[in-house]
């Protein structure tokens, strides 16, 4: 395997470990009586809009981009980023929580599909294995939860697939050229900029407190780290194999929420939660045929 593939590989691992943690912090920051969603949402990107600005711009980068590279960052990269996670926090008013993440986790079938489809991508027969056992996954753990509102779970699903149109960006659009955190910060800076406008719309602005200062920076800072790691990653194996590598994500939930809530899965969610390890084990098994079958210099 290439150095290139073991680096995308744990670069896209470490993310999807910091994003399975993000969840507890926020759920520490809004479960406060004091606190609002939108309004917490606004002040982590301010966080973040000023941790990746420092990352990206403390003399190594340059923050200029071309107007098509600016117009997609807006639209494609926080457009896509901000209706994923609106959609998704909807979804919660039809089903719970565990099954509307479930629901969203489509996104690496969805991410398939998409650069089959459209960019005519070839998928080998360990990915194909990768969709089947995530299908199936996914399958098993909504039985868990139980199909409690068709809608509700419809509008989780399509919350993945935007959030695949945000991977699938960032190898595919425009600004895959840029240097990662640039692009990160500036979607980090759009997505400040919308959730600001949420929050000023809705009066859902609150003064935290020290505690939920602390929850929202170590929250704002994870998510940029996890971002640019993606985005790296992306750029050396692919959004296709990040997005299954993200599978570690609901695992590392499912890992807190064991440890820190005591919340034991039952038995068949065992079965899925482990569906989802073969998944990643597939794709890691064919991005190691592509190393092999690519001709070396």
């Amino acid at each position: 395997m290439k150095l290139g593939t073991i680096k995308g590989i744990l670069y896209s691992s470490i993310s999807a470990i910091i994003y399975g943690i993000i969840p507890l912090l926020t759920k520490e920051v809004t479960s406060a009586d004091n606190a609002t969603l939108t309004g917490s949402m606004a002040l982590r990107y301010f966080v973040c809009a000023i941790f990746a600005y420092v990352f990206a711009f403390r003399g190594e980068y340059s923050i200029k981009v071309n107007k098509k590279q600016l117009s997609e960052l807006f639209f494609i990269g926080a457009g896509s980023a901000v209706i994923t996670n609106l959609l998704l926090v909807s979804s919660y008013g039809y089903i719970s929580l565990g099954l509307a993440t479930v629901c969203h986790f489509f996104y690496p079938v969805a991410v398939c599909i998409i650069m089959y489809l459209i960019f005519q991508k070839r998928v080998n027969r360990y990915t194909k294995s990768a969709v089947i056992c995530t299908i199936t996954a996914l399958i098993l753990l909504i039985y868990s939860y139980g199909m409690s509102s068709i809608i509700g779970m419809g509008i989780a699903v399509v919350s993945g697939i935007g959030w695949a149109i945000h991977l699938v960006a960032f190898e595919k659009a425009s600004y895959h050229d840029l240097p990662q955190p640039v692009s990160v910060f500036y979607i980090m800076a759009f997505s400040l900029l919308f959730y600001t406008i949420f929050t000023v719309a809705l009066q859902t602005f609150f003064l935290p407190t020290g505690k939920q200062v602390l929850w929202i920076t170590l929250a704002g800072i994870g998510l940029v780290s996890a971002v640019i790691l993606t985005a790296k990653g992306i750029s050396l194996i692919g959004s296709t194999t990040v997005a299954f590598i993200s599978l570690f994500e609901p695992i590392t939930c499912m890992i807190t929420d064991l440890v820190v809530y005591h919340n034991v899965p039952q038995g068949i969610q065992w079965a899925g939660y482990l569906l989802m390890l073969v998944s990643i084990v597939f794709v890691t098994l064919a991005d190691t045929q592509i190393d092999a079958t690519t001709p070396h210099d």
